[in-house]
Parts: structure tokens; sequence; C-alpha cells
């Protein structure tokens, strides 16, 4: 009994970060990838159409895992370049819930490129909207009938501008983004006023490169870095062994958050698979037993296409 009411007051803390924006503060918003360079189109719309094929990614996230009303995350990617490989088109979709609060991004994305001396520069573009929900019903409270705590779910729904650019090589990336553009306001109504939370920008910066160590051995470094106005830096570094163009094997670490270990296997052409596993560096790593994190890769295949093997990004 002490423990689940242990595992309550965090999620209560949790929350309640979760939900600084709307009392003037700032916190992180969007959702955390730690296999981040499979997973492109999430953070960046100048991916649409890079992998020279129909492509899709499904993702399932389950963070803290054993903490009440701890962070799940779903997304859903599709993308493809047009005939002339000039033009990229993409959708995706993510459902975030932490506890009573969720979030769900829609977004369509379109991406330019233009090829020059082995490289290739594309420059996005997305559109789409947030339905931000809070279902009270689900909220811990300390008092029945708290004129401050609605009766019913509310949902805001906001649209969504976002922009991003990324070059790269046969072995290299590099790419900057901004998701969302529009500070949109996300307000909830209570008895005593109103407060309001915004969306607010997130820019992410990535990069990364691959070399050979041997005739079977490839090494991958890679980072990502995030920024949202009124917190600190978030920096992911992660290194990464290639073995037989099959199987991928590294190390992640999240500044003030965890370690992680991830693996991908290249089944077939068309289809590969990752799993990674967070472990917990801060406080919160007595509550939970860490963060678990699916990936599920597929691409189609077309007599006149061929799938780019192995796949370094």
């Amino acid at each position: 009994m002490m423990k689940r009411t242990m595992s309550q007051n965090v999620f209560r803390i949790l929350a309640l970060i979760y939900l600084l924006p709307a009392s003037g503060l700032f916190g992180q918003q969007d959702a955390h990838y730690t296999q981040y360079m499979f997973n492109g189109l999430a953070i960046n719309p100048a991916y649409a159409g890079s992998r020279g094929t129909i492509a899709s990614t499904l993702y399932f996230r389950k963070q803290w895992w054993g903490m009440i009303g701890s962070p799940t995350t779903q997304s859903f990617g599709i993308h493809a370049p047009d005939k002339s490989g000039r033009y990229g088109f993409g959708l995706s979709a993510t459902n975030d819930q932490l506890g009573y609060i969720s979030q769900q991004w829609l977004n369509l994305s379109y991406a330019y490129r233009v090829a020059f001396d082995g490289f290739e520069l594309s420059m996005g573009l997305q559109g789409g909207f947030l339905n931000y929900g809070i279902n009270w019903t689900r909220a811990i409270v300390y008092e029945a009938g708290d004129p401050n705590i609605p009766l019913n779910a509310q949902n805001i729904f906001a649209p969504n501008i976002g922009t991003g650019f990324l070059l790269h090589g046969e072995r290299f990336y590099l790419g900057f983004s901004v998701p969302h553009l529009l500070n949109s306001n996300l307000r909830r109504t209570a008895v005593t006023g109103s407060d309001i939370a915004r969306v607010y920008r997130h820019y992410f910066f990535t990069a990364g490169y691959v070399f050979g160590l041997g005739p079977l051995v490839k090494a991958r470094p890679a980072c990502l870095l995030k920024y949202v106005k009124g917190g600190p830096p978030e920096l992911d570094l992660n290194f990464s062994l290639l073995f037989a163009d099959k199987l991928w094997a590294g190390l992640s670490y999240r500044s003030f958050d965890a370690l992680a270990v991830l693996v991908e296997y290249n089944v077939i052409p068309q289809i590969r698979i990752g799993y990674a596993f967070d472990f917990t560096l801060t406080p919160l790593r007595q509550y939970n037993s860490g963060t678990h994190e699916l990936f599920l890769g597929y691409e189609f295949l077309f007599e006149e296409k061929k799938v780019k093997s192995p796949r370094y990004f």
C-alpha cells in the first residue's frame, strides 16, 4: 500500500510538471524516441521520400514501466517520393498519453529535394493539427466536488505548421527541424477563472555518420539535440555497431534522464524490427523498472525500384 501511495505522489508531480506551461512556465511537450535515427518523419518533415520507396514505421513506447499514469506513446508514419524523386510526401500520427492528459498529432508532410555532388538537400514543410485532451474523470483528487476540477473531459484542437531541413549522403546525415511553429493557446476554463497553456516550439538538431571498422562491421555515432524555451538543452548521444549489414546494436545516453541499449535487425530488405530499453538515471528510478520501446519498419518493394540497403538511417 505504501509503494502504491508513493507512486501516486510521483505521478501527481509528473502531471504538474507536464502542465507547467499552463501557469506561465515551460516544459517538454513532445514525445521522446530512443530510436530517433529510424523515426525521422516524426521529428522532421524533410525526411519525407528520402528512402526512395514507400516506407512505413510503427512505434510503441512505454516510459517508466510500473509507474501509475506514466507516459505511453504510439507513433505511425508513412512517406514516399514521387516518380521523379524530387518531391516527397508523408503522413505521421502520434498519440501521447500521460495519466489523464493526452495529445494526438496528425500531420501531412511535403519535401523538395535537390541532389548535387553525391549529396542530397531536402527542405520540408508539414501541416496538421493537435488534439489536446484532459480527462478529468481519471484525475486523482483530494476533495470530492472540488469546484476547480471540471466534471467532464476537455478537448482543444489547434492547427500546426512545421518545417525542417535534411542534408545527407550515402553514409551521413545532418538535419534541423521545428515540428510546430505556432505557439497555439490551449485554454482550460475553471470556476475561478481561465489559465492559458501553449504549444511551444521545439528545436531539433540531428546528425550521424557511418564508417567501416572491417569487412563485416560498421560503426555509427549519432546525436539528437533538443531545445524548448525555458528549459535546458537535452542531448541524446548514440553509438551503434552494424554487423554483416543485418544487426544493429548500440548504447544511447540522454542527458539528465537515461542510459539505453538498443538493437535493430534487418529481417529482409523490406522489414526491420527494433527494441530499446532505457535505464532511468534520475531519482524516479526507484519507482519504475525502466522504459521499453518497440519499432517496426516496412518498405514496399516494386519491380522498378530497389530498397537502399543496408539502412544506415
